[in-house]
This record gives C-alpha cells, structure tokens and sequence, in this order.
C-alpha cells in the first residue's frame, strides 16, 4: 500500500452506506412513469417535484437539435457513448485464472503501478477499502438498456444477463484498492461547458474506464479476484476511497484534490 500519514478527516456518528439511487446522476435518469421511478419516489416523496423538474431540463438540452452544431453533438455521443461497452459485468469483474501466481506484495504493487502508468494514468496508489465507502444499491440501469439521457452503445439486456440491475443490493468483498487519477488538460477544460471540455472530460473518462478493466484483467489473469469501477459501472464512492489510498483530499468543491494536479483530475 502507499504510505500516507493517519487520516486527515474525522468521522462523526455512525456512518451508513450511501445508496447510488440518490445521487443526481442515477435520479436524472429516471424515466417518467418507469417502474424505478415509481419505486424511487415512492420512497422519496420530497423529491419529486425537483427530479420531475431535472428531467424536463436533461431531456431538453440532450435533444440533437439542442446543439448549435450538429458536429459537437456527434462528438460528445462519440467520446461518451462507447464506454458503455466496458460496463458489461464480464469486463469490470470477469473470471479469475485458476492458478494463482504467488510474488512479494511490494513487488507486485510496484510492477501493477507501472503497468497502469504505462496504461495512461498520472498518478496510482493503493489502499485499504473501508466497506462503508462500497454503494448499498445499484442506482444506475445497465447501460446497454435504451435509457435517457445519454443513450448508450448497447440496446436492451443481453440474453442471459447476470450483472446487477436498478435498485440490486451492491456488495464488494476485496480487501484492497487500486486508485488512479488521469489529469486533464486545463485550457480545453477552461472553456467551460463548451464541445471542446466535454471532449476532454469524454475523453478522459474513456481512458480511465478502459485503464481499469486493463488492470483488473491483468490482476484476474495471475489468479487473484480484481473489479474494475468506472464511469458506467460504479461499486463504490471515488472520493474516499482516493482519500484513504493517500491520492489527496475532499475539498470544499466536493472535489479530490490532487498535491500536483488538484481538482483537474
């Protein structure tokens, strides 16, 4: 694991598992009328009126003629749309290789940091994985099923699908985790909300989707159990997980922030 100093945070109170359902990615995906949004509303009332309110103003700007430029909504379904494909439960958590190779820990944490750096990451540490910090429910649908916003590269569940779906409870049995951060370029992101930083966040979000499967695979392939978490297939809260990893600390912004790359990660 990386060395780090005692954790810079304090706990207060008993500490409960956040449920992916309730964040605003997962509710601004609820269909209207759809089976989970009734589910989820049922259990949060209060809710209704501001995520009814979200959805009219998702389903608004997603519209292709939304788009001042066609061209720039080609771009963005492009750099976004294809990461789906990497959430397919036998790529995030395939199988594992029934012989195990038995190497020094420090040894082999060295040789995975080097190969996920090769891969395309800045900066990769490795720390305990607190079970608190593991999602209690699955909040978002399988991305290969027609749901708005966003449409994916897939349509429709897969015959003979086993992965979690909306609202299947979340459990994440490893001990440890492998936390990557991939910096992004500043002056497409100071554009801010323009085709050119949705490039660079689709573009990032790409890679460090497809760097976690690579590592995943490659830990599965020596024999030990590996699940890659990513943009379209979350296990567990990024922030904390970093914050415990020695990555860096929770800002004000809500944000990781990075002793090199700050927020821009």
């Amino acid at each position: 694991m990386s060395p780090r100093q005692a954790p810079t945070y304090e706990i207060v109170g008993q500490l409960e598992r956040f449920d992916e359902r309730d964040t605003v990615f997962a509710r601004e995906r609820l269909v209207p009328g759809s089976p989970e949004e009734q589910a989820y509303h049922a259990m949060h009332p209060e809710l209704v009126e501001i995520d009814r309110r979200l959805a009219r103003f998702i389903e608004a700007v997603d519209q292709p003629e939304a788009a001042a430029n066609p061209a720039d909504a080609a771009l963005y379904r492009a750099t976004f749309g294809p990461i789906a494909g990497l959430a397919l439960p036998d790529v995030v958590d395939g199988e594992v290789a029934p012989e195990r190779v038995e190497a020094d820990p420090a040894q082999m944490a060295a040789r995975i940091k080097t190969l996920a750096r090769r891969l395309g990451a800045d900066d990769v540490r490795i720390g305990p994985l607190n079970p608190a910090w593991v999602y209690s429910h699955r909040g978002t649908p399988p991305f290969f099923e027609d749901y708005r916003p966003n449409p994916p590269h897939f349509t429709g569940i897969p015959e003979g699908y086993t992965g979690l779906k909306w609202g299947d409870p979340i459990e994440v049995p490893h001990k440890y985790v492998i936390v990557m951060a991939f910096g992004q370029d500043r002056d497409l992101l100071r554009t801010g909300g323009t085709p050119h930083s949705d490039f660079e966040i689709g573009r990032v979000y790409g890679l460090s989707a497809l760097v976690a499967v690579q590592v995943a695979a490659y830990i599965r392939a020596l024999g030990w159990p590996a699940r890659a978490h990513h943009l379209r297939n979350y296990g567990v809260l990024m922030v904390p997980v970093a914050v415990d990893a020695g990555m860096g600390e929770l800002g004000r912004c809500g944000y990781l922030l990075h002793p090199r790359l700050g927020a821009n990660l």
